[in-house]
């Protein structure tokens, strides 16, 4: 990474309300396994997502096809979760009932 856009995310990191209450505490000297649980906090927390969304402009158009991505991804995951929990309730020989 260049030198700007890790002080930038110091500096996104610095000024997050979440990250004031976590500690990372490093055991042994090991940097690598301590950076690997803070990348897995962030990505938890959806920081990552927003400070690679917020480096670059992104144009409106493509911020739109973006936006109806994840909406619709969204609804597909809720939609196929309900499918699921509606299979897992009983033990089914025909997993969809009502059709032959």
């Amino acid at each position: 990474m260049k030198l700007t856009s890790i002080s930038s995310m110091r500096y996104f990191l610095n000024h997050t309300a979440h990250f004031y209450s976590r500690t990372v505490m490093v055991k042994d000297d090991d940097v690598d396994e301590a950076m690997k649980i803070l990348n897995g906090i962030m990505a938890n927390e959806g920081l990552l997502k927003r400070w690679k969304l917020t480096r670059r402009y992104e144009k409106p158009t493509w911020e739109r096809h973006r936006v109806n991505y994840e909406r619709t991804h969204a609804i597909y995951n809720e939609d196929m979760g309900n499918r699921i929990q509606f299979i897992l309730r009983k033990r089914r020989t025909n997993p969809y009932p009502g059709t032959n």
